[in-house]
């Protein structure tokens, strides 16, 4: 059962202008198609008893060591499959392949697990000064943009500080300001006129305050559009719900049961 709530306008795009993007996502699906094969056969020599030194005698795959531990953010343990598998990971476990979320594939062996110890000063004597170094710039800050904020009311703004700062007019929420972080113009939406706030960014802290409020322009094309598609899916929504509710009521009363497999199968024909 289908059912068509909308209908959108034909957007053309010329060839010249997706070429690149075109040829971009051609070699990446050739590089999927290619691990692919690469994961069977991988995954065949596993489950047959290889060791994944004999796996990479057979493939194209790199045998890499890793020393992983909490707070490790680096190689292969960027990814968050590699470190949900490493902390369930057993010593008699087998290694089997575990794809990642950019389309590429790895099989992790438990050599040992060695008992928790202190790093050695000298190996984090740079980070631990660099980190001291940040968390008492970033209180310093935060202390003086507090006294600042507690000096702006009706009749004193922020520009009247001499800080330096900057003016922008005609913000919406979609959009950025160019060299400060998200959080500053999200805080900006939950401030009343003349309110001001602090918001910490990367070794810095932002002082944001409301002059005025405009109420939005319904009337843009952007606007039009916007609305369009919130109708949009908020229809498409509720009729799903509708129809949902129509047919769960239908095969209560006539107690039909549907093979939901059969139902996914023929609806990844229509995909």
């Amino acid at each position: 059962m289908f059912r068509i709530t909308g209908q959108k306008k034909a957007n053309k795009i010329s060839f010249e202008e997706v070429r690149n993007e075109l040829r971009d996502e051609l070699a990446l699906d050739q590089a999927r198609r290619l691990i692919e094969s690469q994961a069977t056969n991988i995954d065949d020599l596993l489950a047959a008893g290889a060791t994944l030194e004999e796996v990479i005698e057979e493939s194209d795959a790199e045998l890499e060591n890793i020393r992983f531990y909490t707070g490790v953010n680096s190689g292969i343990a960027t990814y968050s499959e590699f470190k949900k598998a490493a902390r369930e990971l057993g010593e008699s476990d087998f290694p089997s392949v575990i794809q990642l979320s950019d389309g590429g594939i790895m099989a992790l062996r438990l050599e040992e697990i060695l008992p928790a110890s202190p790093e050695p000063f000298d190996d984090v004597r740079t980070a631990v000064q660099q980190a001291w170094k940040n968390d008492s710039l970033m209180k310093a800050l935060r202390a003086e943009a507090k006294e600042k904020v507690a000096n702006v009311d009706s009749n004193n703004s922020l520009a009247s500080l001499d800080l330096g700062h900057k003016t922008f007019e005609n913000l919406t929420r979609d959009q950025t300001i160019e060299g400060a972080p998200p959080a500053v113009l999200a805080q900006a939406f939950q401030l009343e006129i003349k309110g001001a706030s602090a918001v910490d960014g990367d070794l810095a802290v932002y002082l944001v305050q409301v002059l005025d409020i405009q109420e939005a322009d319904t009337t843009t094309e952007q606007a039009i559009s916007l609305h369009a598609q919130i109708t949009s899916q908020l229809t498409s929504s509720l009729s799903q719900d509708l129809i949902e509710s129509y047919l769960s009521g239908i095969q209560k009363r006539a107690e039909i049961a549907l093979n939901q497999q059969a139902i996914n199968a023929v609806h990844a024909n229509f995909q």
